[in-house]
């Protein structure tokens, strides 16, 4: 009989960090089946986010209050991360993909090979600048309101 380990993680950040945090990491996935939803990411006020996907699925929301300039760094291994944007950010993408991974650019123009950026950019918005590594899985963006 196959064991079957299953994890279900939701973080909401229902208010603001008083105080900035200057790096905030959060691991992902480590069981056969992960599904892990952070919601209103902004909230945190970080200047730095780092996620890793080592296995699993999972959903980053960067809605919130006061959408700020964040350097978020995507690492997926083995399975898939939906980034839920809203249309409000500037987006500029450096993605490091191969012949196993997909990265989708749905709604950014490619400027050169694995760099992407917000079609209309506006200079009054803030900025998520993404790094993005996927092994052998999936990044999607999902636009919202």
């Amino acid at each position: 009989m196959e064991e079957r380990l299953q994890a279900f993680i939701r973080m909401q950040r229902g208010f603001e960090n008083a105080t900035v945090i200057k790096l905030h990491k959060m691991p992902g996935g480590a069981s056969k089946e992960t599904w892990a939803f952070y919601v209103k990411l902004t909230n945190a006020k970080t200047d730095q986010l780092q996620f890793d996907c080592g296995l699993g699925s999972a959903e980053l929301d960067f809605g919130g209050a006061t959408l700020r300039d964040m350097d978020i760094e995507v690492n997926v291994g083995l399975g898939s991360v939906t980034l839920v944007i809203p249309e409000a950010y500037n987006v500029e993408m450096e993605a490091e993909e191969n012949f196993l991974s997909s990265i989708d650019t749905r709604g950014l123009m490619k400027t050169r090979r694995g760099f992407y950026r917000s079609r209309n950019q506006d200079p009054s918005q803030p900025t998520l600048r993404i790094t993005a590594s996927v092994g052998l899985g999936s990044i999607d963006i999902r636009w919202s309101d």
